[in-house]
Formats: C-alpha cells, structure tokens, sequence
C-alpha cells in the first residue's frame, strides 16, 4: 500500500473520482453534525429579536453553519476567488469587490472561465458573470483540466467540454483528471482470469485513456499511483500471490516502458523534479525519516528527516525535532528549524507559526507579514486566503498584510 502526501499541489488543478465524492460526502456529513448539534443545544429562547437561532449564546449565523466544511475551491484564480458568507459561495475580485454574490451551496475555482458551483445538490458551471454556462445536472463535477472536466452520472464517470457537451461519455467506474493528454481511468473487467490464487473471474484494472477516450496501453495496470507528470507516471502490477498479492510498483514513460522502480512506501507528486521518499526508520522512536530522489530514482542527498514537505520554488519545509524550517535542494537548512508549523513559498512568501505568532516569511527567513490566523492558503496572483479564527471564514490579504476583503455577519 503506497501512502502519498497531498502538500503543495498546484491552485485549481483537476482532481480524481475518490477525492471528489470523498470532499462531497465530507462536506455533507459535517453539515449534518453541525444541524444535530444546534438542534440539541438550542436556547429554550430559541431566537433573537433578529430571528437568528442561537446556541449556547452563540448566534447560529456565527456558528459555521456549515461555513467553512474545507478549504476546497480557496484562492485566486484567472483573477477571481471564492469567498464563503452564511454558508454560500460567492466570488470576489482582485479589488477585493464582490462580482457573484453568495448564492451557490459549494463552489470551486475558476479555470478555463468556468467555476464548479451545486445547485439543489446537482452541479453545473458558472462563466465570470455568474451566469449558468453549463446546466447543473451531474451528480458530481470538478475543475476544468487541460480543457476538460471530470463528471459524473449516477455512478459513471466521464468528461466534458467547455460547451458542456461530453467529449468522453461517463462509462469509468472511477478515473483522474487530464494530465500532459492522458487520464488514469479504472473499470471492472468481467473476463479477466485469475491464475496467481483462487478467486472468482473479474477484478479492476486501470489504464490511461486520451482526449478521445483511446485506452493508451494495450495491457492494464493493477493500479495507477501517480498520474503523468514530465514525462512519466507511477504504476503497479501484480507479480504473484504469497499469503497476499504481491505487487511492483515502478515510474513508466509515455510508451508505457519501465524507467525504474519504486522501493518506498510513500512518495509525494514530484516537484521541482524531486520526489519524497520514506528511507528509514528511527529505532528509538520508531518513526520513519524521509529524504528525496530525482527523476532517475537516485538519492540527491543522505540526509534525512523526520518530515519532508513538497519543494516549491527552490525550497522544502523539514522537520527536526518536532520543529521545521526549510531546506535547499542539497538537503542543507538555508532557514533554520524554529516553527511550529510552516508552509510552502508561493511567489516568494510562505505561511509560518511560531511563539503564538504567525504570518509570513520570505526565503531569508524575514518576517514580511506579521498576523495572527489559525490557517492560511499560500499567495496567488498576489492574494493570500487567511482563516483569523477556528472554523471561520476565510479572509484575502495582500502582499503587505492589508486585508482586501473580510467576511461580514
């Protein structure tokens, strides 16, 4: 089983089929805890003169009800960002003014001039107006990727034009967004034939189709870890059966050629063509130390580290100690360990927590922006979504710290 790090992955970038229903059926599930627990706590005095429910004191409109489920869809894109008020989306520009009101349940991020929106639990797209581009009527959407989108119908996956109109038809029981032209899809196959161990005929393979549903390879994979990125994607094939199936996992080129195999259990998506690898484990306290391997499988350094965070602009959070700072691409600290938590540089800036304070540091290591949130977003296209408090909304500053938008009651 491969375990993978999600940090650092590009703004607004299309995602796969599980990570969809798993925000969406996330997203409900903390609505509905939040209603039980408001209609447990209600006041005996149920309302205010405003008529807003209250709980425990707290006005329900104050209560995350349910405001901020995930950050899912936050920050600037093609020079709008969403903004969530009483528990509906909105987008804001970069002036900070807000061009689509709050209407929407849920929405994503604007690419390719669309944006993701629920509408009466279907989705559709709307264009930079607000307006409907695109009917909601799929049972779940995401982003736009290279062009085209993921969607589904009743259980089926498949993909869509910028018209709406499909370019793939829905027939994957689970697939991936396009990347570099191709897309990992996954089905069952009736006629498949186990030899390795007794099982019924049948199981699920994966293959990578293109943007006209072409299945690239002539054989499947037994999983699909890693889409493709310069020039090369993760895979895995059963090789035999011993009290499991054993599996091998390797990187292959376009042609679907073994570059080289994988021998850790978990790996980050490369960036700045470095990849994190799981290299040991400490025996003392029986944790596992990470390092980081180039696009050939080769070690670029020996040292290691009880954390590695993605690289982003030249640089990585490591953690030492249960503290973290930044290394180079030589493993070398250029900032010293002396956060409590830290984010990825993102146009030269990067989100840190340290002795109660947090705000953000340039790649010196100097304060810039000195502020206190719980969490924040890195900076694009200029702007930085911040979180002030636990389970409020989400607030947008500059680059020097003003904020150009706040949330308002």
């Amino acid at each position: 089983m491969l375990l993978f790090s999600l940090n650092g992955l590009a703004k607004c970038e299309g995602s796969d089929s599980g990570t969809i229903d798993n925000r969406i059926s996330d997203q409900k599930k903390s609505e509905k805890k939040v209603k039980r627990t408001a209609e447990k706590a209600v006041d005996r005095n149920p309302t205010n003169l405003s008529g807003a429910l209250r709980i425990n004191g707290i006005s329900i409109r104050e209560f995350d009800f349910p405001q901020q489920a995930s950050s899912w869809g936050i920050g600037f894109s093609e020079g709008l960002a969403k903004i969530v008020v009483g528990g509906k989306s909105g987008f804001i520009d970069r002036n900070g003014q807000i061009v689509i009101k709050p209407q929407f349940k849920r929405a994503g991020c604007f690419s390719n001039g669309l944006a993701v929106v629920e509408i009466n639990d279907k989705w559709g797209y709307i264009n930079r107006q607000g307006n409907i581009a695109i009917p909601a009527n799929f049972d779940a959407a995401d982003n736009f990727s290279e062009d085209l989108a993921l969607v589904k119908v009743g259980e089926l996956w498949g993909f869509i034009d910028n018209s709406g109109e499909f370019a793939i038809a829905p027939k994957f029981e689970r697939a991936e967004s396009f990347s570099e032209g191709f897309a990992a899809v996954s089905f069952y196959d009736k006629e498949y034939v186990w030899t390795t161990h007794k099982r019924e005929n049948g199981k699920w393979v994966e293959n990578f189709i293109d943007k006209t549903g072409k299945m690239k390879f002539a054989s499947n994979f037994d999983g699909i870890y890693q889409k493709y990125n310069g020039g090369m994607a993760l895979v895995g094939r059963n090789i035999g059966y011993n009290d499991g199936v054993i599996v091998e996992n390797y990187f292959i080129d376009t042609d679907g050629r073994e570059v080289w195999k994988l021998n850790s259990w978990y790996l980050t998506s490369f960036s700045d063509n470095l990849l994190i690898v799981a290299v040991s484990r400490d025996e003392k306290t029986n944790r596992d130390k990470y390092s980081f391997i180039d696009r050939t499988g080769s070690r670029v350094t020996e040292k290691a580290y009880d954390n590695l965070e993605a690289f982003s602009e030249g640089l990585a959070v490591a953690r030492i100690n249960d503290i973290e700072g930044y290394i180079d691409k030589t493993g070398e600290f250029v900032i010293a360990p002396q956060f409590f938590s830290a984010g990825r540089f993102s146009e030269g800036l990067a989100p840190v927590w340290k002795d109660d304070q947090s705000g953000f540091i340039d790649k010196l290591g100097n304060w810039k922006i000195k502020l206190t949130f719980n969490s924040s977003e890195s900076f694009s296209e200029g702007r930085a979504a911040i979180e002030t408090t636990f389970g409020s909304e989400f607030s947008y500053i500059d680059k020097t710290g003003k904020f150009i938008w706040k949330p308002t009651k």
